[in-house]
């Protein structure tokens, strides 16, 4: 039962107000690159499988996958897409040709704020990888990722929690 007199501090949430049972094991990484990174990949392939990866040690309930980028492509026109791979295997947009999420430079070198949420389900209980994928339709693109001295760069945001089972 929740104890509603409790009232945690900004972004946080005391465990007087979790449920029994309630899992809250998560993890994220903001990435400072000092540079950005870019691809011209027809396929989706790691932006970074060393820095843009985690892992997430669950009891086998779902898992909530977000991530947040700053991305252009130099190409008119041209899609770029994202997706998360679990696991060394599974797409979580298998299935659709953009992954999870895509944009569209209207402009060429228009830079955009993508952000993508998704809930996968049916993990069993372990430690489970998630990498952030990308590629494109045409032309290269860029992602941001700390280091540049325009004021619209910003880092990458890649994180996953646990639900309640």
């Amino acid at each position: 039962m929740r104890n509603r007199m409790t009232r945690p501090g900004p972004k946080s949430v005391s465990t007087e107000m979790l449920e029994t049972d309630a899992v809250t094991q998560s993890t994220q990484i903001l990435r400072d690159n000092a540079g950005d990174y870019t691809t011209t990949s027809t396929s989706f392939t790691d932006i970074d499988g060393t820095n843009l990866s985690l892992s997430l040690t669950t009891t086998g309930g779902d898992v909530l996958v977000w991530s947040t980028l700053e991305v252009q492509n130099n190409s008119a026109g041209n899609y770029t897409f994202f997706d998360v791979d679990v696991d060394s295997g599974t797409l979580i947009g298998a299935g659709f040709a953009g992954g999870i999420t895509q944009f569209q430079t209207g402009t060429a070198d228009r830079i955009m704020n993508v952000c993508a949420i998704a809930v996968v389900t049916g993990l069993s209980a372990g430690s489970h990888t998630f990498d952030l994928q990308w590629q494109v339709e045409g032309g290269t693109a860029f992602m941001h990722a700390g280091g540049a001295a325009e004021n619209d760069d910003t880092a990458p945001i890649l994180g996953a929690i646990e639900l309640k089972k």
